[in-house]
């Protein structure tokens, strides 16, 4: 008992800030128009209480503004993926994402070179979607860009 009281006030310490952070996240996100596509959990090995919950650490967002249909091609879209963690800076992604074929493309990020970027773009690797965000995100597209979708809780 004296056990479990002592891991359960570790992971009111250790996960209360990440739980407040997260929904702050959420709050400042919804408020400039972001939609959550999804999110990261990471457990503490040193923590079996977090082995089965543990706030997200990560969120990933798209907006309506950076969802674009590549020129000649209406279910071929280039997104802007923003991606938020907590105690780190957030990065942006670009990835090609084929509504028709459920297939996505990964262009570059902040730091890829322009003329890799140039060279992904005129020929993409194509595959499955193997992430929940990257599923929700075809899935935002084929609905429409809804503004009132909602994929995280």
């Amino acid at each position: 008992m004296i056990l479990l009281l002592l891991l359960g006030g570790c992971t009111a310490l250790t996960e209360g800030p990440k739980l407040i952070w997260g929904q702050n996240v959420i709050k400042r996100a919804e408020s400039l128009n972001l939609i959550c596509v999804g999110t990261d959990s990471l457990g503490e090995l040193t923590n079996p209480i977090t082995w089965f919950w543990s706030p997200p650490i990560t969120y990933i967002f798209v907006q309506q503004e950076n969802a674009r249909t590549v020129v000649g091609s209406p279910s071929d879209w280039l997104v802007q993926e923003n991606r938020i963690e907590y105690g780190k800076v957030s990065s942006t992604f670009y990835v090609r994402h084929d509504t028709a074929n459920s297939k996505i493309a990964y262009i570059g990020d902040d730091s890829t070179p322009k003329s890799e970027i140039k060279e992904r773009m005129g020929s993409p690797k194509w595959e499955e979607p193997k992430t929940v965000w990257t599923k929700n995100t075809l899935e935002w597209l084929k609905q429409g860009k809804p503004k009132n979708s909602r994929y995280c809780s």
